[in-house]
């Protein structure tokens, strides 16, 4: 009878890759064959049930202690088949929930949970809030945002179309409309959207010029792709927009007063609220009331904020999750008598190339908006107070924590949570960060770094794919004789071709024994016969490293938990 060899291998790498070395030869006769003798693994579930017990997410841009936000998974069964529905409802909570109010350092931070080569990522991205008016002092000039547009009607011979102005005095056009027509000159987000989280569309009336006739003055608001489109082409009403809000001229003095009108929804009208302008005076611009329509605690609203009549709140609007919204600023009146200043945008992390689709940027094309336009650092003064102010390098400490097994689905090992920034001491998973180095800002020469994206990737693959009722146990060391009819691209599927020689070493049937306490199954299989394969080995081979890998029927990993077995036997030639 010939001679067998048995050789226990073992994994811990959670990859369904058993690779062993051994510290002596493991000689191999010629025209052996090999056969598996038992298996033994703890298989990571492919699903996971949420319900209340397991749903709350807390998380924050700061430590635990000092304060965390909250949001809920939905309840459900998530699969191979419902991942991305489970990653998406964690991004649209992230966002939904998130609070600059109550946590003044997350205004800017837009939240994402996506998988990056096969790994979950969970991510933060703070643009800067982009000022709309750079005056540059040393040239005489003012400086356009990149991702901005100037002049749409321009651009698109728009009938009495103007480019908007930047001056030393703030954002304006020069001549007043004869038409009331918003498309004739307006600025807009060209293709990155408004913040998903929390942030603002902000401006400071620099100037109003009190009239009897009190016409439009501008309007500004948030508008969907369908009405961005409008902008680019140059047919965009004030009928378009979403969330908007219309100011008029004032009347002279002791005449009355003309109220801000609000559009708050798609087919809503605008309509007057109880709220007035109250500071406006050039002269006194410090003094002067600012305008903002922010997105807070998944819902966007109007604030105006003044010197001595306190703040007015807006009628709000339920955001949409994951929608993607667009800012735009209407002007009608001339700089002679509308001037509006301190103009400044949250602009989110998605670039949409074209209106039709886009998705999220990554870390180069966010830092290349980021170096292409100037933070002012020498925001204009205001006596206002109240709103809040966006802070550049503040988010030193985020936090994401869920429970156990929501993050062992996800992939990630531990809690995170990072302890203290600098100092190299993490609990959980070590986070990554994104920094343009070296800006100058263009106006100040301030020379500074800004942190725009703090990110932690899960340790195990995520996408866990089970298609197939066996599982295969394919050798990486030894050319088998086994042949597989499964085509290996979906090309050859497809054509029902593709079949060819591979080195499998054991199917196995899906039997599995679920693990009390955990959603993991065990796989325990040993046959009843041992099943022979040829190694195809011409001659005598010497080794020191056996290697073999657990997969699906559709030749995708297997992911395991804790420490993996399996048995195999090489008997020698006849």
């Amino acid at each position: 009878m010939p001679n067998q060899k048995l050789i226990r291998l073992t994994s811990d790498t959670q990859d369904g890759i058993f690779s062993s070395k051994f510290n002596e030869d493991v000689l191999i006769s010629k025209d052996s064959d090999i056969a598996l003798q038992s298996l033994s693994v703890e298989r990571k579930s492919d699903k996971i049930v949420i319900s209340n017990d397991n749903n709350n997410i807390e998380y924050g841009v700061v430590l635990p202690e000092l304060g965390l936000e909250s949001t809920i998974i939905p309840s459900g069964v998530y699969d191979k088949n419902t991942n991305n529905k489970l990653l998406q409802s964690i991004t649209n909570g992230l966002n939904r929930d998130a609070s600059f109010t109550v946590d003044s350092e997350q205004m800017g931070t837009e939240w994402n949970v996506e998988v990056e080569n096969g790994y979950t990522v969970v991510k933060g991205t703070t643009m800067p809030f982009f000022p709309i008016n750079v005056w540059d002092d040393d040239n005489g000039e003012g400086i356009e945002n990149t991702v901005s547009n100037y002049s749409g009607g321009v651009f698109n011979n728009v009938l009495n179309a103007e480019k908007i102005d930047i001056t030393v005095d703030g954002l304006s056009r020069q001549t007043t409309t004869t038409t009331g027509n918003a498309n004739e000159a307006y600025v807009f987000g060209g293709y990155v959207p408004f913040v998903k989280s929390t942030g603002s569309l902000r401006l400071r009336l620099a100037k109003l010029i009190e009239d009897s006739v009190h016409d439009k003055a501008f309007t500004f608001g948030l508008m969907g792709k369908a009405a961005v489109e409008k902008c680019h082409n140059g047919t965009i009403t004030e009928a378009d927009l979403t969330y908007a809000i219309r100011v008029k001229q004032p009347h002279a003095n002791g005449a009355g007063n003309v109220y801000i009108q609000l559009k708050n929804g798609v087919d809503a009208d605008y309509e007057n609220t109880t709220f007035f302008p109250d500071n406006y005076d050039p002269a006194t611009v410090g003094d002067n009331d600012i305008l903002e329509i922010v997105i807070n605690s998944g819902r966007i609203y109007g604030q105006q904020w003044t010197l001595n009549a306190g703040t007015n709140v807006f009628d709000s609007y339920n955001a949409v999750d994951g929608e993607d919204l667009f800012w735009g600023i209407f002007i009608f009146d001339s700089n002679a008598t509308c001037i509006l200043d301190k103009v400044a945008v949250s602009m989110g992390s998605t670039i949409v190339s074209n209106i039709g689709g886009g998705g999220g940027a990554d870390e180069t094309e966010i830092s290349e908006i980021i170096i292409n336009n100037p933070q002012l650092a020498t925001d204009p003064e205001s006596n206002v107070t109240g709103y809040v102010e966006f802070e550049r390098n503040v988010r030193d400490t985020p936090s994401f924590l869920v429970e156990k097994d929501v993050f062992d689905h996800l992939g990630f090992e531990n809690t995170i949570v990072l302890v203290d920034e600098g100092s190299g001491e993490t609990s959980g998973v070590p986070i990554k960060r994104g920094t343009v180095r070296n800006l100058v800002d263009p106006v100040s020469q301030l020379q500074y770094d800004y942190r725009f994206v703090f990110q932690w990737t899960a340790t195990s693959i995520f996408d866990n794919s089970y298609s197939s009722d066996m599982y295969l146990i394919d050798s990486q060391t030894f050319q088998l004789d086994s042949y597989d009819a499964y085509g290996l691209s979906v090309n050859q599927r497809n054509a029902n071709t593709g079949g060819s020689r591979r080195n499998i070493l054991a199917t196995i049937p899906i039997s599995e024994v679920p693990i009390s306490g955990t959603a993991n199954g065990l796989i325990q299989y040993e046959p009843n016969n041992l099943f022979y394969i040829s190694i195809k080995n011409r001659g005598d081979i010497t080794t020191r490293q056996l290697r073999f890998r657990l997969l699906t029927g559709t030749y995708e990993p297997v992911l395991t938990s804790g420490l993996a077995s399996m048995t195999i036997l090489i008997r020698d030639g006849y």
